[in-house]
């Protein structure tokens, strides 16, 4: 995912719709930026806000004008003014996080949207585990949730960061 600065306003809202915390404003440039090394591309910002499609000149000048007569303007928490988030073309890795984050992204070879749970789970679709036969899924959690071992958190969130193995 990326933040078209030119249309970005920095309201901040977006912020807060990223559960991997990857999306900040920066100070030195005012807008929005997308960390690209925390983001599992998830598109929880580009699908879970609305986009309005103000114009961004208008929409910074109201806000400097509200500014200097003390008033804050905030808008609604959900929804991008300008509709500055514009999906990247993506390339390996960032498909396969996509692929394990968006629950919208079809599976490639059987077309089922989701992660993979609901189609491994229940064999509906894939038919792959037939009568007699045992499967098994290994489930890696969801994006913004991190795995904690009793004892061993650091550890553990090490070696997901690339800090630590095993």
């Amino acid at each position: 995912m990326k933040i078209n600065t030119d249309k970005c306003v920095a309201c901040g809202n977006c912020t807060y719709v990223c559960p991997m915390g990857a999306i900040y404003i920066d100070p030195s440039i005012k807008r929005a930026v997308v960390n690209r090394d925390e983001c599992v591309e998830c598109y929880a910002c580009f699908n879970g806000m609305s986009q309005e499609h103000l114009n961004p000149t208008m929409v910074r000048t109201v806000r400097k004008v509200f500014q200097w007569m003390r008033v804050r303007f905030d808008p609604e928490p959900d929804v991008c003014p300008t509709a500055a988030f514009e999906p990247d073309e993506l390339s390996w890795p960032r498909v396969v996080r996509r692929a394990f984050s968006d629950p919208r992204v079809p599976h490639e070879s059987t077309g089922v949207e989701g992660r993979g749970t609901e189609e491994v789970k229940t064999n509906d679709v894939s038919g792959r585990v037939k009568p007699g036969e045992v499967g098994f899924t290994i489930e890696f959690g969801r994006p913004g949730v991190r795995g904690l071992v009793p004892g061993h958190a650091e550890d553990v969130l090490g070696a997901r960061r690339g800090r630590r193995g095993f």
